[in-house]
């Protein structure tokens, strides 16, 4: 961030070495200023795609923020031609088409989902976007029970998944992508992904950083950023913990030169037999 300050609306030069001890590539890139949740529920949109793979359709979607769930839900709108996944399946359903500038994608139903979770930080409206729009839940809770004890007087158990669509359109059809940077909300979308069988974790396990926080002011134009409650899931804590993977693939960064091996599993699971 400091690198860019002061340069938005200006151009910005960076250098960029694709392979060990191989030629430096000068890329230009113009810097705006942004707003977080709005480029993240846009980069959400703009994720969307169709991989063909083996006669097989298999949608794509990165989600970067689990803020607000509309994002999300537009997102999966790009991915449904003549309602592979109901609007009726979504109770919020004032978002499930996409607005003018992101057409759909998909003119064939799928014959299967991979949902990209990595590189996310949270959020704070987890669940409600997987049993709603993926039919996660569909035991009637999320994840079985999840609990939240500390700032509550009483503990509080959510059960999203109550009405849940009874057949999930991608039961078995997905894939969950994670990695170590997933968190918080996350990591509760991630374990009740896994719990409801919707379909194979692919990556490296999940931060461990569960725990609902607040953000408090403090002196010198500081914050404090504490955490105030407890989460559990189907009693376990999952603080330090993390979830981890139904397969574990690494993705070593340095010098990859765009290579993704957890992409690829996902997308090599579809040839399995289901």
């Amino acid at each position: 961030v400091m690198s860019f300050r002061g340069k938005a609306g200006r151009t910005a030069t960076l250098h960029v070495r694709k392979a060990k001890g191989g030629d430096v590539t000068a890329i230009d890139v113009p810097v705006k200023a942004m707003v977080p949740s709005i480029a993240f529920a846009t980069a959400t949109r703009q994720s969307v795609r169709v991989i063909m793979r083996n006669g097989k359709r298999i949608g794509y979607v990165h989600v970067w923020s689990s803020k607000s769930d509309e994002a999300f839900y537009a997102a999966l709108a790009r991915l449904t031609p003549n309602g592979t996944i109901s609007v009726g399946q979504m109770r919020n359903s004032r978002v499930a088409t996409p607005d003018a500038s992101f057409d759909v994608v998909a003119t064939e139903p799928l014959d299967g989902l991979i949902v990209d979770m990595r590189g996310k930080v949270g959020g704070s409206n987890f669940g409600r976007q997987f049993v709603e729009a993926l039919g996660l839940g569909a035991s009637g809770q999320i994840g079985g029970n999840i609990e939240f004890l500390g700032r509550d007087a009483n503990p509080r158990r959510d059960r999203p998944g109550a009405n849940a669509p009874p057949n999930p359109p991608f039961k078995g059809r997905s894939v969950m992508l994670i990695d170590h940077h997933a968190r918080s909300a996350l990591e509760i979308e991630a374990y009740s992904f896994q719990h409801e069988k919707m379909g194979p974790l692919i990556g490296t396990p999940t931060a461990g950083a569960v725990s609902a926080a607040q953000v408090m002011r403090a002196p010198y134009d500081t914050l404090l950023y504490v955490a105030v409650s407890r989460i559990k899931a189907d009693g376990k804590i999952l603080e330090g913990i993390g979830v981890h993977p139904d397969l574990r693939v690494e993705r070593p960064l340095p010098y990859s030169n765009g290579a993704d091996p957890v992409l690829e599993a996902a997308i090599s699971h579809f040839d399995q037999p289901q």
